[in-house]
């Protein structure tokens, strides 16, 4: 098949290609190297399966395109340091570029994946009351609506992923067979060291025996999950057909409906949210960000003290993915904890620095 990766120099592009080429597909990597690696380019030019494309997706793709079956759209920047430095790039890439791939997507009848974020749901309550009944939405499972602000310096990023979503169901009503992974917290080799992410800092200020930069009192949660395991994920979704899922989704669909509030619940009539959005993450590995530092020291032998500082505005105080869909329909079961993972990352870190 031949697989069209927006975002192909980025961290989770690089891993996609990766995935596709050993898969035998070929793969048509699209990424204007804002926030991607050249280095992550280099990687697979030697394969003759790969054709790397230098272009900004916030304009009309090539017209020189072969037939395209799969377009996975990761062409954004992920980290809140980053795309609160570019914000109208981050939201071009969201709006614009969703838009744009969706388009190529119609003219090719090609399935189509979007990558979402949790951040979508901004900052959930961890319960809601509902008719003298409670319940629970940490972990967060795909029906809830949000806590977002809207006029946040988070914005840029979270509103911008939700109308990319509204724009992906619009061209599903259009016929377009497309689908959305809700991706939480990711790590693993090939993440950039200036990523500004808390798995990348850590790591780094670790190596580099310096103190670890900790937000808040550090007992703000998150789950992680290793790139190995997310990619797995997100191929899962890319590569189901409805059809042969039916019984599974109703399944669920029943399950669904019983346990959950009448509140937040999408019309389960039109099973277009219940059929497309996944959330993709590991919420068996859920740890506080002081857990997670006392674990990167122990696994670099760092000498780092840590400082401690304000939280930033609108930072969620937990993640943890609610994944029952995916595992039930998909059969999608992440299995590397995050000792593991860190030890691939950490040495995977010492190389490049």
């Amino acid at each position: 098949m031949n697989i069209l990766i927006a975002g192909s120099a980025g961290f989770l592009g690089a891993h996609l290609t990766k995935h596709y080429l050993m898969q035998g597909d070929c793969v048509y990597g699209v990424d204007h190297l804002g926030s991607g690696s050249k280095k992550n380019v280099n990687l697979f030019l030697k394969n003759g399966d790969y054709h790397f494309i230098e272009h900004d997706v916030s304009k009309p793709l090539p017209a020189d395109l072969p037939h395209i079956d799969i377009i996975l759209h990761f062409a954004s920047r992920a980290s809140p340091p980053d795309y609160q430095k570019h914000p109208f790039d981050t939201m071009d890439a969201n709006y614009k570029g969703t838009y744009n791939l969706l388009e190529l997507a119609l003219a090719h009848n090609a399935r189509f994946v979007y990558a979402s974020t949790s951040e979508i749901y901004g900052n959930p309550p961890k319960t809601i009351a509902i008719n003298s009944h409670t319940y629970t939405l940490i972990p967060t499972p795909e029906y809830f609506w949000g806590n977002v602000n809207s006029f946040g310096p988070r914005s840029c990023y979270d509103e911008s992923k939700r109308v990319g979503e509204a724009l992906v169901f619009e061209y599903i009503r259009k016929g377009v067979d497309a689908r959305i992974v809700r991706i939480f917290n990711t790590y693993g080799p090939l993440m950039r060291p200036d990523d500004g992410r808390v798995v990348t800092n850590f790591i780094k200020q670790a190596l580099n025996d310096e103190p670890l930069t900790i937000f808040g009192d550090g007992t703000q949660g998150r789950s992680y999950c290793f790139a190995d395991d997310l990619i797995d994920g997100i191929a899962k979704v890319a590569s189901f057909k409805i059809e042969n899922v039916r019984d599974k989704l109703l399944a669920y669909k029943s399950q669904f409906m019983e346990k959950r509030p009448s509140k937040y619940l999408f019309d389960l009539d039109n099973d277009i949210k219940l059929e497309r959005v996944f959330n993709v993450g590991n919420p068996c590995e859920h740890y506080s960000v002081l857990e997670l530092a006392d674990l990167i020291l122990e696994l670099t032998n760092s000498n780092s003290s840590k400082n401690f500082f304000g939280l930033p505005k609108d930072d969620p105080q937990d993640r943890i993915p609610d994944i029952t869909k995916i595992s039930q329909v998909l059969g999608y079961s992440p299995k590397i904890t995050l000792k593991q993972g860190l030890e691939k990352t950490i040495s995977y870190f010492k190389e490049i620095l």
